[in-house]
């Protein structure tokens, strides 16, 4: 299925294609079209052929019901954990776990336990991303409100600059994740 556009959902269309005066008619217009990303988010999608009524072509209802989603969302791997300090450990400590059974079984259960960490590594650091640059910000202001002051002291240059390197990692970390 293409992932960049939109999706086709096959609707059944009469098998022995025979059209008649009274027959439906059944053309390109009776296919539903639904966006790849519903199908991400929602587990479950049906389209319903509703009776035609007056017209040639039959309605389609397209229903998403996002309540019979049985697992979490998707995990989505932002390349920014793999730039991370913990990165590393967390890959190796999973893949150096004695699991039991074939090695298909293995490598599944050894991904899963890189996720899990990951997942952990992304709620501990990544999770509130939006507050920690809006509080860096804030920071910042401060700081340059207090170096314009006359009285101030000069070790607030030093800590201008760091602020400022720590605004743009985080800004560009939040751009990263935001893609």
């Amino acid at each position: 299925m293409d992932s960049l556009g939109p999706s086709r959902l096959r609707v059944p269309v009469r098998p022995d294609g025979i059209l008649g005066p009274d027959s439906h008619v059944h053309s390109k217009l009776d296919k539903a079209i639904v966006n790849t990303e519903w199908i991400q988010k929602f587990t479950y999608l049906e389209a319903e052929v509703i009776n035609p009524g007056c017209s040639n072509h039959s309605p389609i209802a397209i229903m998403l019901d996002k309540k019979r989603s049985i697992g979490g969302r998707p995990f989505k791997f932002f390349s920014i954990l793999g730039d991370h300090d913990e990165f590393l450990s967390i890959v190796q400590q999973a893949w150096s776990e004695r699991i039991l059974g074939t090695n298909r079984k293995g490598v599944w259960n050894r991904m899963k336990l890189v996720k899990i960490g990951l997942k952990r590594l992304n709620t501990k650091d990544f999770n509130s991303i939006e507050d920690k640059v809006q509080m860096i910000r804030d920071k910042l202001a401060t700081i340059q409100n207090q170096i314009r002051n006359i009285n101030h002291f000069p070790e607030l240059f030093e800590e201008e600059s760091t602020l400022k390197k720590s605004l743009e990692k985080w800004n560009l970390i939040k751009e990263s994740i935001f893609k």
